[in-house]
C-alpha cells in the first residue's frame, strides 16, 4: 500500500477498534492491514497501535497522529470534492441535522424538492432536539433555531422563527375571550417541556413586557404531539411560524394576541440559522442547500396577514 492507503488503514482501525473490522470495511486481508500499519510505523518511527489477542489501542503517538490524519484526510476529501463539483453541479453526501419539529413542517416537504434539482446529492438527515456536534459528528449542516457564537463554526439566517399563539376555531368558539396575555390564565394552555429552558412566556408591546407562566393538563417534550393536540382542539399552543402556516392556511389553527411579540426560551431566537464548520464554507452543497431553503421558507412563509383570521391571508 502507498502512504495515502496505509493512512486510511490507519484510521479504519482506529475507528472499529479492530484489525479485522478494518479489513472488512476496506475490502482488504487482515494481514494486508497489518503490513500497512507495520510500515506506517517504520516510516514514522514510533509505534501508533498496541495489538492484544483481544483488542487494538492507540498509543500516545497514534492519538496525536489521529487526531492530525483524520483532519488531514478529511481535508483532501473536501478537496476532491470541489473538484469535482467544478461543473456547478453539487455531488456526493451532505449530512444534516435539525430539529424534529422542523424536519416534519419543512424538511418533508422542501427535501423532495431540492433532491429533483439537484439529482447527484445524497442527503443524510438527522433529527433531534438535542445538541448536535457538527465536528465530532462529522455533520456538514445544522438547522437550528438560535445562534451560538462557536470556534470554526458559521451561521447564516435562512428563515423565520417569529412565534405565535395559536388554537383551533373550535377551542376558541367555546372558550373565554382572549384579548390579553393575561388571559391565559382562563384558558388550557398546552406546555413545551424542556429539561433545561423556562416554559415561562414572555409578550411584549410597546416597549413592555409581560411575564406569562402558562398553567394546563396537557405538557410534552415533543413539540409535535403538542401541535396535534392543539389543532384537535385541547387548548392554546405559542408556534413557531413554520410549524403552524400550513395548519392556519387548512383552518385548523387561527392566531390569539396578534398585537403582542411573544417569545420564550424553548422556542429559541426569532430566526431559523443553518451553522457549518468553517471548512466546509466553499462547499457547493453546502452554499445551495442554504440558499435554495432561504428561498423556499421566504416564499412559504410570507409576511403576516393583517387579517383577524390568521397569521396568513385566508385561503382562497
Amino acid at each position: 500500500m502507498d502512504n495515502f492507503q496505509a493512512i486510511s488503514a490507519f484510521l479504519a482501525v482506529a475507528e472499529t477498534g479492530s484489525l479485522s473490522r478494518a479489513a472488512l470495511k476496506l475490502g482488504k486481508t487482515p494481514s494486508a492491514i497489518t503490513k500497512a500499519i507495520n510500515a506506517l510505523e517504520a516510516a514514522l518511527g514510533t509505534r501508533l497501535l498496541t495489538r492484544t489477542t483481544r483488542q487494538v489501542a492507540l498509543t500516545e503517538a497514534g492519538r496525536i497522529y489521529l487526531e492530525t490524519a483524520s483532519e488531514a484526510m478529511a481535508q483532501l476529501g473536501h478537496v476532491a470534492q470541489r473538484i469535482r463539483e467544478l461543473d456547478g453541479m453539487p455531488r456526493g453526501r451532505l449530512r444534516i441535522t435539525a430539529p424534529l419539529s422542523f424536519g416534519r413542517a419543512v424538511l418533508s416537504a422542501f427535501c423532495p424538492d431540492f433532491m429533483q434539482r439537484y439529482p447527484e446529492v445524497e442527503l443524510e438527515v438527522s433529527l433531534a432536539d438535542r445538541y448536535v456536534d457538527l465536528v465530532a459528528e462529522n455533520f456538514d449542516l445544522a438547522l437550528r433555531l438560535g445562534h451560538h457564537d462557536l470556534p470554526g463554526q458559521i451561521a447564516r439566517v435562512v428563515g423565520d422563527n417569529r412565534v405565535l399563539v395559536c388554537a383551533s376555531p373550535d377551542y376558541l368558539a367555546a372558550a373565554p375571550p382572549l384579548a390579553e396575555p393575561e388571559d391565559l390564565a382562563q384558558h388550557r394552555c398546552l406546555i413545551y417541556r424542556h429539561p433545561l429552558l423556562n416554559p415561562a412566556l414572555f409578550f411584549s408591546r410597546d416597549g413592555q413586557t409581560r411575564r406569562i407562566e402558562p398553567v394546563g393538563r396537557f405538557q410534552s417534550d415533543n413539540f409535535d404531539l403538542l401541535l396535534d393536540a392543539a389543532c384537535a382542539g385541547q387548548g392554546v399552543l405559542p408556534c413557531p411560524r413554520w410549524s403552524a402556516w400550513q395548519h392556519v392556511q387548512a383552518g385548523r389553527l387561527r392566531q390569539v394576541l396578534p398585537d403582542y411579540v411573544c417569545t420564550g426560551e424553548g422556542f429559541g431566537r426569532e430566526h431559523v440559522y443553518a451553522v457549518y464548520p468553517a471548512t466546509r464554507r466553499n462547499s457547493l452543497k453546502v452554499r445551495l442547500f442554504m440558499e435554495q431553503l432561504q428561498q423556499w421558507m421566504d416564499s412559504h412563509f410570507a409576511a403576516p396577514g393583517q387579517g383577524a383570521d390568521g397569521i396568513f391571508p385566508d385561503p382562497a
